[in-house]
């Protein structure tokens, strides 16, 4: 057991003079000529390359500031109500299911529409269990004969 002692306490003091007493046997790293020919064949930045020098250096400094989050953009402008249609229909007349045709007043003239023909933006579509049906843009209405929507 006495041996095991000795042997390491040589050892440690050989290695503690090894260790002060030659600074040739250091460690030195040349590593610039490496972080030329990797920074070259990765393409880095200078502040990447600043940073793979010294990872520990502190580098809040010259950190650039981080963008303003985007500003809401303004809600897009609602479409103007449809407002109904401002003529009655005052008759239909139909031939078979090749045609069907609808007289409307408008402020006081008769107008006779087909099927797919419009009239101020109302476009006739259909005639169905005594309603004439007319669309604009997104909305949908119903007319009855001698009356209005």
């Amino acid at each position: 057991m006495r041996f095991f002692q000795k042997f390491s306490v040589f050892i440690l003091v050989l290695l503690l003079t090894f260790i002060i007493s030659s600074p040739a046997f250091t460690l030195e790293l040349d590593i610039a000529e490496d972080l030329m020919e990797f920074t070259s064949k990765w393409e880095l930045t200078l502040p990447e390359i600043e940073l793979l020098r010294d990872p520990f250096a502190d580098y809040r400094g010259t950190a650039e500031p981080e963008p303003e989050a985007p500003q809401a953009a303004a809600p897009a402008p609602q479409p103007a109500p449809v407002p109904p249609p401002d003529f009655n229909v005052q008759g239909v007349a139909s031939r078979g299911e090749d045609r069907t045709v609808i007289l409307i007043q408008d402020r006081g003239e008769i107008i006779m529409l087909g099927l797919g023909e419009a009239h101020n933006g109302y476009e006739f579509v259909n005639f169905e269990n005594n309603y004439a049906y007319f669309f604009k843009g997104n909305r949908q209405f119903q007319l009855s004969p001698g009356g209005g929507s």
